[in-house]
């Protein structure tokens, strides 16, 4: 059965018309306050889709040196969607992160220690080892010293050529050109042929020709005749290339000191604290001066094997016969004649290592870099659960050339690096004309490094060698048992950690386009730092509140940055089997296990809105309701006569209910547009991305809330009969109260209507506890806070959707308060006239409207203010700051509706007395 028919819904219709129209002010205080709650909402629910820090498990007992890992977006190196962290990580990140984002992360509060690490490159170091011949050399004879070299790698099972070539040493020899000149008899012979260098530049770099070397000594000037002696007057030695990579990172040596003691580590010479770069200018060069400390260990598996022979009689009569010899001549001469065994030796990465650094004979503490390399991260096929194959990378040489001014076509190359490999290759070549030495000032142990427990104990720390063991039977076999260890190929799958660190003040000498040629797309300018590493304050041990503290910085910093945020606080190992391919002819595919880093406790990137923000804007919902709920519940208290006389002329209650909702439902879709119409403007201008799924339902919310809050009123308008028409509309107290003054005059009028007093109060206490709260966290803790609730760890973080929405809410209750006074005027009109008309000035009316809305506002704050001080108090505990604050907010919210009482307030005594009077 239908509740109107037909001629009666159209009457019904334009009743509701005309009702919206007569009381057009209700309407649209109404209206408004729909509108304003449908159009922050809108924009507050885009502004508030944020990415934010989900953490998922749950943490160990373990302590990480750091809290938190920061890395640049999508370059993990890692299956970060399982929570897994690959050892040796930053051996593939260069750059990514800027310094404006580190200046940001230590800006936010929390955050104890923000230690960057900025990876610049390897450069490939050369040291001579020396063998002494001395004993082999006889005055008045012209000797010659064969030798070869040969790197063994993968413990053992791969053998490469290294460098190799001759050394001669006779009577009157001497430098000319590119050859040396040797004196025997009358004759003048070319020894020691140079090989062209635009020859050298066109073949491979681990041709024959580039990896052999010739050098001629004179019995009596040493290295070319020219008073140069290596190892001391009269010592005569061979000098055999061993060449290793050195990766070089820059630190922030303060803050690396506050997170791992790197200056406890120093273990020779000086740290890096108070370290700075110096420059020199020759009017059109700049040459830099950077310091630097070196690792004293080591972690590569490369042994090199040294052989020297002393050749015999007949080629050396043929190496110096003078007639058309060549470098590519000598060089087959030299290697396929006869000669006698004087000297072996087996050098080990650790003893090059040592010669380098302390009394190696080609080495005074400083590096001169003319090219460095830039390895990208290894990338992998399969999953983590169920195993992960390394995928080999095409084998391109050319990387390796120098590209300098200079004549040499090929830097000094570890053997290690004529296979094949995982990685990329980025040569970064010196440009020229500036130059960047490294002045090594100290060494640092990394085993004297701060050391987190055993359990925490994963490689992926800075300093920590990564390490895969066998881990099936034939791999176990090829490496005698023992793990894979990096094997000096910046190709190569596993990479040694820094070894050579300089000061971040360094950067840009590094990214100076006169010093170095940066790769396109090179970070080395905009985005130079690889990695961040965060100490969270007063996040010791486990305990729920210390990694609720290091979430809600997790939480901080991705929202600041947008970079990749771990939680590294309990992280732990993780073992993930690895299959590796063979890189040599002869060398098996290996399969190992890798301790990948499972975080303590994993973290997602999601896109979800804050919480926090969502429950103010249902706030907001619910305080527009309570609006709406007490303009309805007005209307028809004062249209009590009217609905009266509708009963009596056949209107049945159903139609009155109906008529009520309708005009609800009108006024709330009309609220609606206009609140999405206002919402699309503003959010392109406020930045905001509104989803047009919300706009689509923001029309029918708006009207289902509108009829929502007016079913009560409804139902109470079905229920007048013509006998309570004559009823007055407000209820007289049931005892007399001496009237002392206007504020009494006040209080006892509010007593006529308490719940519309009630519901006014608890709109205002909405907005003022909402305010209090997220000023007081803003004030006192920085606006972020965590605390415990019944025993769970809480964290708040204040952020700027937060406070419009808190804003808003504030504002819908002074509209609220605004729209009972309004109401109250024009029910008790006719009283406000019989008390004009009685002698009451215009301007103590008013006193009396502003005293009414203090009361309720006082009333409202109070109930905000002890809210907001139980919630903070039960959260995280108060203090001076906090309840200031607080306070201060109840006391503006009381000041600003005192203010806005103002705007009804005005209206007192312009209607005619007589025509209120007849009213009454």
């Amino acid at each position: 059965m239908s509740v109107v028919d037909g001629g009666e819904a159209l009457d019904l219709s334009r009743y509701v018309l005309a009702r919206i129209w007569r009381d057009r002010r209700r309407a649209m205080s109404v209206a408004v306050v729909l509108a304003l709650a449908v159009g922050s909402f809108l924009l507050l629910s885009g502004a508030v889709h944020a990415t934010a820090v989900r953490t998922v498990g749950t943490v160990n007992g373990a302590n990480s040196t750091y809290d938190v890992l920061m890395r640049p977006a999508d370059k993990s190196g890692s299956a970060h969607s399982q929570g897994l962290v690959r050892p040796n990580f930053l051996s593939g990140t260069f750059g990514g992160i800027t310094l404006a984002q580190l200046a940001r992360i230590r800006g936010i509060s929390g955050v104890q220690v923000a230690a960057p690490i900025a990876m610049v490159g390897e450069a490939f170091e050369r040291i001579m080892y020396p063998i002494d011949v001395t004993k082999y050399v006889r005055p008045g004879r012209t000797s010659v010293f064969r030798f070869r070299s040969a790197a063994t790698v993968l413990r053992g099972n791969v053998r490469l050529p290294g460098e190799s070539g001759y050394v001669l040493v006779g009577d009157n020899v001497s430098l000319g050109g590119s050859s040396n000149v040797e004196q025997i008899g009358k004759r003048r012979v070319r020894v020691c042929v140079q090989p062209d260098p635009s020859v050298l530049s066109d073949e491979s770099p681990f041709s024959a020709a580039n990896m052999f070397s010739a050098q001629c000594w004179d019995t009596g000037g040493g290295v070319n005749g020219d008073s140069l002696w290596p190892a001391g007057q009269g010592q005569f030695i061979v000098q055999v290339p061993i060449v290793f990579p050195i990766m070089i990172a820059a630190v922030d040596p303060s803050a690396e000191n506050q997170l791992d003691g790197l200056s406890r580590a120093v273990s020779a010479g000086t740290s890096l604290a108070g370290s700075k770069v110096t420059s020199e200018s020759d009017g059109y060069a700049n040459f830099y001066t950077v310091p630097a400390i070196a690792s004293s260990r080591t972690y590569v598996d490369d042994t090199t094997s040294i052989r020297v022979d002393e050749l015999d009689s007949a080629a050396v009569r043929k190496l110096t016969a003078g007639s058309g010899m060549t470098a590519s001549k000598a060089r087959d001469l030299v290697m396929g004649a006869g000669g006698k065994p004087i000297a072996t030796r087996t050098v080990t990465a650790v003893q090059a290592h040592d010669s380098w650094l302390n009394g190696g004979t080609d080495f005074d503490g400083t590096l001169n870099p003319t090219i460095l390399f830039q390895p990208g991260p290894v990338q992998y096929t399969g999953t983590p659960e169920t195993g992960l194959t390394a995928r080999l990378q095409p084998r391109d040489d050319s990387v390796w050339r120098t590209y300098t001014y200079s004549n040499v076509p090929w830097p000094p190359l570890p053997p290690a690096t004529n296979t094949r490999g995982f990685r990329t290759i980025t040569p970064v070549p010196e440009s020229g004309p500036n130059q960047v030495q490294l002045q090594v000032v100290g060494q640092f142990d990394p085993a004297r490094l701060t050391k987190s427990s055993d359990l925490a104990k994963v490689p992926m720390e800075t300093y920590q060698p990564p390490t895969a063991t066998p881990a099936d039977a034939p791999t176990r076999a090829l490496l005698h048992g023992k793990a894979l260890a990096p094997d000096g190929n910046p190709r190569g799958y596993l990479q040694e950690p820094p070894m050579l660190l300089v000061p971040m003040s360094a950067l840009p000498r590094f990214a100076d386009s006169g010093t170095f040629t940066a790769p396109p797309g090179s970070n080395a300018q905009r985005a130079p730092i690889s990695a961040i590493r965060v100490r969270v304050a007063h996040a010791a041990g486990n305990s729920a509140t210390a990694q609720a503290r290091v979430r809600l910085v997790a939480n901080q910093i991705q929202q600041a940055t947008g970079l990749r945020v771990d939680v590294t606080k309990g992280s732990s190992p993780s073992t993930v089997r690895v299959t590796i391919p063979s890189t040599a002819r002869g060398v098996p595919t290996m399969t190992v296990d890798e301790q990948w880093s499972r975080l303590g406790v994993a973290t997602l990137i999601v896109n979800a809105i804050d919480r926090k923000t969502l429950a103010l804007l249902i706030l907001i919902v619910i305080a527009s309701a309570v609006a709406v709920t007490i303009s309805a519940n007005a209307s028809v208290r004062a249209r009590r006569q009217e609905l009266g006389v509708l009963a009596c002329i056949g209107w049945r209650p159903r139609t009155i209910r109906l008529e009520v909702i309708a005009e609800l439902c009108l006024i709330g879709l009309v609220a609606g547009a206009l609140g999405s119409v206002a919402a699309l403007l503003t959010a392109p201008i406020a930045g905001v991305h509104v989803t047009s799924g919300w706009y689509a339902v923001a029309v029918p919310a708006a009207a289902l809330l509108a009829v929502a809050a007016g079913l009560l009123p409804a139902w109470a308008a079905g229920r007048v009969t013509p006998v309570e028409v004559t009823r007055p509309s407000a209820r007289a107290t049931h005892t007399g109260v001496r009237l002392r003054g206007v504020r009494t005059m006040a209080i006892t009028w509010l007593a006529r209507t308490p719940g519309r007093a009630a519901a006014g109060a608890i709109s205002l206490a909405f907005g003022v506890c909402a305010v209090a709260i997220l000023l007081g966290i803003l004030r006192a803790f920085h606006g972020a806070v965590v605390g415990t609730v019944l025993g769970a760890a809480v964290t708040v973080q204040v952020r700027a959707p937060d406070l419009v929405a808190a804003g808003v809410l504030a504002l819908i209750g002074v509209l609220s308060l605004v729209n009972i006074l309004y109401l109250d005027l024009r029910e008790q009109a006719p009283r406000y006239a019989t008390l004009q008309a009685t002698g009451w000035r215009r301007l103590t009316l008013v006193r009396l409207i502003m005293w009414q809305a203090i009361a309720i506002a006082i009333a409202g704050a109070a109930v905000g203010v002890l809210g907001a001080l139980v919630a903070l108090d039960v959260a995280v505990g108060l203090d001076r700051a906090a309840v200031l604050t607080t306070v201060s907010v109840g006391v503006v919210g009381v000041l600003i509706a005192a203010l806005a009482s103002l705007i009804p307030a005005t209206a007192v005594g312009r209607r005619p007395n007589a025509r209120l009077l007849s009213a009454e």
